[in-house]
């Protein structure tokens, strides 16, 4: 007699739904103003089908583009940067890479883009001013 297997559960077509220990679904989709490494969690749901359903309309909005971050996700990129970014960075990069990458936001980033909120970060203009800051101090260039 073998075990039970559990029955796959389907992919969503756009976003991300993971199964919680209490039994609930969480959907996450990608930001689309920051990319997809920057997940947005969109809620805890009883189904998987109704997490599904919420993904679904949120990513009708992105594409007709009325989407808006929500309240919860109009944080500042200072604490954005402190609260998430660096404790990512620093789990998954050698400490080294983090100084650096420290040092360089702190001397370029931080100065300019502190106190806006995430929201507003126009990602063609000033998310290419913040590529060009990173690498003119990673090619040494400051």
């Amino acid at each position: 007699m073998g075990a039970i297997q559990k029955e796959p559960t389907p992919k969503p077509a756009w976003g991300y739904i993971r199964q919680l220990k209490s039994g609930a679904y969480q959907a996450r989709y990608p930001h689309p103003q920051l990319g997809s490494e920057i997940l947005v969690t969109l809620g805890t749901y009883r189904t998987w089908k109704a997490a599904n359903q919420a993904l679904q309309t949120e990513h009708a909005k992105v594409i007709l583009h009325v989407w808006e971050p929500s309240t919860a996700s109009k944080i500042r990129f200072g604490q954005f940067y402190g609260e998430q970014y660096l404790p990512h960075v620093r789990l998954t990069l050698k400490p080294r890479t983090v100084e650096g990458y420290e040092s360089a936001a702190k001397r370029h980033l931080l100065p300019y883009f502190e106190h806006l909120p995430l929201h507003e970060l126009d990602p063609l203009h000033e998310l290419d001013k913040m590529r060009w800051r990173i690498d003119v101090w990673e090619n040494g260039r400051y």
